[in-house]
């Protein structure tokens, strides 16, 4: 997990990873899920061919990806943010 983390961040769309999530779907299958903040000067059509580049990179780079979901969100939603935090038992307070 650690190293598709480290790989979504080297992405240049990608302006920070704020959640990750994978499950094991199979033998040697594996579901990975990404919370992205995606660079805000991207268009649309730009996001869309980033999203199925970095989904083939992936399963280049890692055999056992089987199944990528990239769902762009900004990194400053505090609902968000609590939810991500406290599925790691951490609660923020301001």
């Amino acid at each position: 997990m650690r190293a598709i983390w480290a790989f979504l961040e080297r992405q240049p769309e990608i302006d920070d990873l704020v959640d990750l999530q994978t499950m094991l779907t199979g033998t040697d299958k594996v579901l990975v899920c990404a919370r992205v903040d995606l660079v805000d000067t991207y268009t649309a059509g730009e996001i869309e061919h980033a999203c199925l580049r970095i989904d083939n990179s992936l399963r280049e780079e890692f055999h056992d990806v089987d199944e990528v979901f990239l769902q762009p969100v900004p990194r400053t939603d505090p609902e968000l943010r609590q939810r991500v935090l406290r599925r790691y038992g951490r609660i923020l307070t301001d």
